[in-house]
């Protein structure tokens, strides 16, 4: 071999390997983008299931609520607007809560933390996340009595969509961006049967078979985190982004009866209710988005959790109505008897911790 022949076989052979080099850097690097992606990916479709966990038991609660019906019978005509309930859980996101998932490259509760600071705003997410959450219902209601001691009542809410974005349009860049929407509607009527009429020293007694139904939607169409967090997320030396939609679908019906009874004391009326009720309830998150790693690193984000409950809960309310003569003021708790727990040791927003609990309040005509 000659010896220019050598050089260029020399140069040709040193040439390869720097290539084979880059090749194999290449792959190395891109596998590595890939597996912080996958990190970024687990984390995103994990908070998706244990958001989706934490609301399916308390739909059964979030579906009844609002109800403000005391007296156990119903003479003639009755009628309800609006009534406002509360339903309380243990938080929205306990996944979120210190140490309950290894986080792989990016440690969401933390990165909340560095973006909310501390004071007052850390403590609401902190609560909203794993300690106390409130679930709002609005109801309007109508009853009457019949014939043979027996009365029903209808009562129901629909929330469209429509007004969720107006409000939503005026909340002003970025959260008017991504996209937030959501409607909401319930619907229940029972029929009940008098055993026992309010008279002198004896309270009235009733017998009710109920039916409820509660849907809620909600829908983020156009999320980006890097629209939301400006000075951007980095992993590698690269700056993440996540864009996408996530579509949220809850239902639940409830079948079930309850024993009623109430006592008119003047103005001033306590009662109790007493239901068995069997729910079934589906609450499933649909996730469609992308996680980029600098300008190519791109993975898809899709998942669907479905959690399905069927089971019975014994419920009961107490609560009491104050007659002002031109309306009733009512005023009661309901509690699931299998899951309640409360705890105000530590009587603050972050310290509560609370479920299977609902509040209601509410006018009521009845004539």
């Amino acid at each position: 071999m000659r010896k220019n022949d050598l050089y260029l076989f020399a140069g040709d052979l040193q040439m390869k390997k720097l290539l084979s080099v880059f090749l194999i850097s290449g792959i190395l690097i891109t596998g590595a983008f890939a597996q912080d992606l996958n990190g970024v990916t687990d984390g995103v479709e994990a908070i998706m299931t244990g958001i989706t966990q934490d609301i399916a038991p308390n739909l059964q609660m979030i579906a009844l609520s609002g109800n403000i019906v005391g007296d156990a019978t119903i003479d003639h005509y009755m009628f309800y607007i609006p009534s406002l309930g509360f339903s309380f859980s243990d938080g929205l996101g306990n996944i979120m809560r210190p140490g309950a998932k290894q986080w792989d490259q990016v440690n969401f509760p933390e990165l909340i933390d560095k973006k909310m600071g501390s004071g007052s705003t850390q403590d609401t997410i902190h609560a909203i996340e794993s300690k106390i959450f409130a679930y709002p219902a609005m109801k309007i209601g109508f009853g009457m009595g019949f014939m043979n001691d027996m009365d029903f009542i209808v009562s129901g809410m629909y929330f469209p969509k429509a007004i969720s974005e107006a409000a939503i349009g005026q909340a002003g860049e970025p959260i008017s961006k991504i996209g937030l929407s959501f409607d909401a509607m319930n619907f229940g009527i029972e029929v009940r049967k008098s055993f026992l009429k309010d008279a002198n020293h004896i309270p009235a007694l009733s017998f009710g078979l109920l039916y409820n139904y509660g849907g809620f939607n909600m829908n983020l169409n156009n999320f980006s985190l890097s629209d939301l967090v400006k000075e951007g997320i980095q992993i590698s030396g690269q700056s993440l982004n996540l864009a996408g939609s996530i579509n949220s679908s809850y239902s639940v019906h409830n079948f079930g009866f309850d024993l009623h009874t109430s006592k008119h004391l003047g103005f001033f009326t306590p009662y109790a209710k007493f239901s068995e009720v069997y729910q079934y309830a589906i609450a499933t998150t649909d996730t469609n988005m992308k996680a980029t790693l600098g300008d190519s690193f791109t993975v898809n984000i899709k998942g669907k959790p479905e959690v399905v409950i069927s089971d019975f809960s014994s419920l009961f309310t107490l609560g009491y109505e104050i007659n002002c003569k031109i309306f009733i003021l009512n005023s009661n708790t309901m509690i699931d008897l299998g899951r309640a727990k409360l705890d105000i040791s530590n009587f603050s927003l972050s310290g509560i911790t609370t479920r299977g609990f609902t509040v209601n309040t509410g006018i009521r005509w009845q004539f």
